[in-house]
């Protein structure tokens, strides 16, 4: 199932677009093009928390919505407040009815307000309300999307390196199992823009994490200096997280990679933490139709 690229109104998204036509669930990722933002934004930026006007954002995420046929009033993007954790939020009725404000934290979120009771500490949303799109941000982080095309379970995730490493997918694909009883071999995954093996760069501590956990398992290239000595790892968290997938069950031919690094992207088409420090946040967003 190809992710596409495409362009609607000046928005370059990527999108697998089988998935929306034969089972009815949108899914795609955004870049950073066709927004309204400006400088260390420009343009589409999608987060709240990293500096960005706060009215910009919200146009921006409209304008998603607006593309697809959506607007506020009808559907409400779902975000949580991101942690680099292996937490996930199961969202069912029970959660909304304890949990009014969750459907409305996207547009009534006051970013500067860290107490607001609209805001859930979580790096993985699982649902199978329609019209409840789960949105996850990043901008070198891994942003993967699941769907459970026979129960109708959506999921996405944001994973950093600290959420690799503590294996938050298989954590979605518990909940899959044990909450909404899903056969993880109807369960497809697409992995959108995120900083690849080229380009992630850790020092010796950090890869010694790695290799105590995954051991032989581990895809890395090592860098020495002149005498020898190890100077820097640069490490692949995409194959770490295929091989916990397929390890639960779930099939290598259901799992789509978009293959793109937001560090060396030529087309500069992705907001990246790493090359730009201060810079938004691409998206990625599921849905139940």
């Amino acid at each position: 199932m190809e992710i596409k690229k495409i362009k609607i109104n000046d928005l370059t998204v990527f999108i697998p677009l089988k998935l929306k036509e034969k089972y009815n669930i949108l899914s795609f990722f955004t870049t950073r093009n066709g927004g309204f933002g400006s400088g260390k934004y420009d343009s589409l930026n999608m987060a709240y928390h990293v500096g960005d006007d706060p009215q910009t954002v919200k146009k921006n995420r409209l304008k998603i919505l607006n593309v697809f046929g959506y607007d506020d009033k009808t559907v409400n993007l779902v975000s949580a407040n991101q942690i680099h954790s292996n937490k996930i939020l199961i969202i069912n009725e029970r959660f909304l009815k304890e949990n009014p404000s969750f459907e409305n934290n996207v547009f009534n979120f006051n970013p500067l307000d860290l107490n607001s009771s609209n805001i859930f500490s979580a790096d993985g949303m699982i649902t199978g309300i329609p019209k409840l799109p789960l949105m996850v941000m990043g901008a070198d982080c891994n942003l993967i999307l699941f769907a459970d095309i026979r129960n109708k379970i959506i999921a996405a995730v944001h994973a950093g390196w600290k959420g690799v490493l503590n294996q938050i997918a298989l954590n979605v694909l518990d909940a899959f199992k044990d909450e909404f009883n899903s056969n993880l071999k109807n369960v497809y995954v697409f992995f959108g823009p995120s900083i690849r093996k080229c380009c992630f760069r850790v020092s010796e501590d950090i890869f010694d994490l790695f290799y105590r956990k995954f051991n032989k398992t581990l895809k890395y290239e090592e860098i020495k200096d002149y005498m020898g000595r190890s100077k820097y790892f640069y490490i692949d968290l995409i194959n770490i997280i295929l091989n916990d997938m397929i390890k639960s069950a779930v099939l290598e031919k259901n799992i789509f990679d978009l293959g793109l690094c937001t560090y060396c992207n030529p087309e500069n088409l992705f907001f990246s933490y790493r090359k730009e420090q201060e810079t938004g946040r691409q998206a990625g967003i599921i849905m139940i139709e």
